[in-house]
């Protein structure tokens, strides 16, 4: 699903390797053990606002879902800034995933 290649944004940044459909689940950013983890391909994740992607905390992990529609060896970016409301506030009945 997702891919690390050179960012025009910062550096490496991860990129789609298949069209994504809004609010689709991407995967999970970070976890909670005691303090805040990041898996690798999390920390690639490059700020852009207002950015194709959101995140939202189940338990004790963040999870990263589609923003937008998003094409195809697109690169995958979020508004840092939103990260704290859409921790706090998720837009969508994520039950499933627990």
């Amino acid at each position: 699903m997702i891919y690390i290649a050179d960012s025009k944004i910062h550096g490496k940044g991860i990129f789609t390797d298949s069209f994504i459909i809004k609010d689709e689940h991407i995967g999970i950013v970070c976890y909670f053990d005691g303090h805040w983890l990041m898996y690798q391909w999390g920390s690639l994740v490059n700020h852009c606002a207002p950015g194709n992607t959101y995140v939202i905390k189940i338990n004790t992990e963040i999870h990263l879902f589609a923003l937008t529609d998003i094409a195809e060896n697109t690169e995958l970016t979020s508004d840092y800034f939103r990260w704290n409301k859409e921790i706090n506030e998720p837009k969508l009945d994520v039950s499933f995933l627990q």
